[in-house]
């Protein structure tokens, strides 16, 4: 959280997971079956039928400073509660 919060994220590094998101919603949507899900849920939430091409378009054109700005707004260390699980 500090290294999101501290460092830009690497072009190399965006490109990477921009395409993993991008290439990950492709399988989402593959066959008929997959794609009616995907439509009911924008019917179930109420999302509009322009949702995924919103989506598709918010992780093409999302920036490291952007990304940066969300996390120093969204990750609060001292608002977190911290979870140990394991054998010691």
């Amino acid at each position: 959280m500090n290294r999101l919060q501290k460092e830009l994220i690497t072009e190399d590094e965006l490109k990477l997971v921009k395409n993993y998101l991008l290439g990950t919603f492709l399988r989402s949507v593959d066959g008929p079956f997959a794609m009616a899900d995907r439509f009911k849920g924008i019917m179930e939430y109420n999302l509009g039928y322009d949702y995924f091409d919103r989506y598709i378009a918010t992780i093409r054109n999302v920036s490291a400073s952007e990304l940066q700005s969300l996390a120093i707004k969204y990750f609060d260390k001292d608002s977190m509660i911290e979870l140990v699980v394991g054998k010691k």
